[in-house]
């Protein structure tokens, strides 16, 4: 073995949702062509003010080795990462004029090794 290196990482990154996702039951006309005149139609996403950012964490390790003077290698890696408040558009009764609404409903973790 001629090298050996251990590395490892961890990091935090978030998501913030943009300021349409939040205000839009406000003012949202799409321009909408009917018939060749403009026309306007109601947006169909209901705006949501309690918006949080999506937030993610992650974090890895691995090593590398060297052999027979550096022409062959292994190199090893595991990691791990979680993002809480993972934003979905929700269904929403028709009923309201709005058919659809940004939400932090999710978690999803994701892990590998290589």
């Amino acid at each position: 073995m001629n090298n050996l290196r251990i590395r490892s990482a961890l990091g935090w990154a978030g998501s913030q949702p943009g300021v349409v996702n939040a205000y839009s039951q406000f003012i949202s006309f799409t321009q909408l062509p009917f018939a060749g005149r403009p026309g306007f139609v109601n947006d169909v996403t209901y705006g949501n003010p309690t918006l949080r950012n999506e937030r993610a964490r992650e974090w890895e390790v691995g090593a590398d080795a060297g052999f027979l003077g550096g022409r062959a290698g292994l190199e090893a890696t595991y990691y791990n990462r979680l993002v809480s408040d993972l934003l979905f558009f929700r269904p929403l009764a028709t009923s309201t004029g709005f058919s659809r609404q940004f939400y932090p409903s999710a978690r999803c973790r994701t892990r590998d090794s290589s």
